[in-house]
Formats: C-alpha cells, structure tokens, sequence
C-alpha cells in the first residue's frame, strides 16, 4: 500500500491516522487520493507527462520558460520583491541556482536593468534544460556545471577515495567571495540527469 492511504505504515502514519480519526474532509480525500493512484489511467497519464517534460520541444521549453516569467511577475505584483532591491549606488545583484530556462532571471533583468545576475545550471549535455533569454551581457555570468557535484558547499571537505564518484565531486565553491542581494533557487533533480544508483 502505498504512503498516501489511511492505513500505511510510513513515517507519516500517526498524523494520517489521527487526521483520518477526526478530520472527515481528511479521510475523503485520503480516500479518493488512493483511488487515484490505485488507477491505471492515471499512470498511462503521468507516463505521458514526464515523456511530455523529458522531451520537450522548443514550444514547450518557451511555455515553461513563460510560466516562469508570468510567476515572477505575479511574486513581483504581490510582494514587490525586486521593487526593494533597488539600489541608489550600486546595481542589484541577484543569484539564480539552477537558473535554466532562465524565465526568473528574464524577469529580474527587464524589472531591473542594471541587475547583476551569477547563475548555475546543469549542463544540457548532463540533461539540463536549455537557457532561452539573452544571457551574452557582462553582468550575466552563469557557470555551467553540476550543483549537486560541488561537495564543499555540502561540508564535505573530503570524500572517500573508494566512493564510486570520487573523481566527479568539485571542491570549488562558487561565488562564495561575493555577496548578493537576491538568492533564487527552484532546481530539482531531473530525471532525464544521469545519476549513480548509489
């Protein structure tokens, strides 16, 4: 049985069970929520949804990379965000992790002309998604590289010669000697990103 039933045996057991005992809302839902995941259908439909997202053409890649412009304009509407890091003296630095396609960055750079703006992505190569604003200016600088590789910034100052990626792991940290004013960070693991079984 999977974790989302009333029944489990999951870390999350005893709140879903005490939610389920007094909360009917609660117990409907845990119960509709099985059946969705008990049907078919719906995994024929995720397994179209991840094929839609790992193979993405250059359509999709834009609507995603709009989405992502039309949510930083609606967290920009809603909290004037951007709007408070305008400086008197110095251009706003922004750093964007895992930065690609980019739509947060496009945002920052129209609200905020001047802004400079440090990014990470993962590679496309690795798997990574493709960058589509214009990123050639100076002030942009993105590092392409593979965030989840860089050990250091976890504390790991050192690993294990026998770790079956030893050589992969990247002790630099990248741009730790400056200082932002803006951090964005919404990456994820992607499944089409080769990773050890490990």
């Amino acid at each position: 049985m999977d974790d989302t039933s009333c029944e489990d045996f999951s870390p999350n057991r005893l709140i879903r069970e005490f939610l389920c005992e007094r909360v009917l809302v609660f117990k409907e839902l845990a119960a509709l929520r099985d059946e969705g995941w008990a049907n078919p259908s719906g995994d024929d439909y995720f397994k179209q949804q991840r094929k839609r997202a790992d193979e993405a053409g250059l359509k999709e890649q834009r609507w995603f990379f709009h989405m992502m412009q039309q949510i930083g304009d609606e967290m920009e509407n809603a909290t004037g965000f951007l709007s408070q890091l305008v400086c008197e003296k110095d251009p706003p630095k922004v750093l964007d992790l895992c930065i690609a396609p980019g739509g947060f960055s496009a945002i920052i750079r129209q609200r905020l002309p001047t802004a400079e703006i440090g990014g990470i992505s993962l590679p496309h190569s690795k798997g990574g998604h493709k960058l589509l604003f214009g990123h050639s200016d100076p002030r942009i600088r993105i590092l392409f590289t593979d965030i989840t590789m860089h050990s250091s910034e976890m504390g790991a100052t050192s690993i294990p010669p026998n770790h079956p990626e030893a050589a992969a792991f990247i002790q630099s940290r990248p741009y730790l000697s400056e200082a932002f004013d803006l951090a964005i960070c919404d990456g994820q693991v992607l499944r089409n990103h080769p990773r050890q079984s490990y």
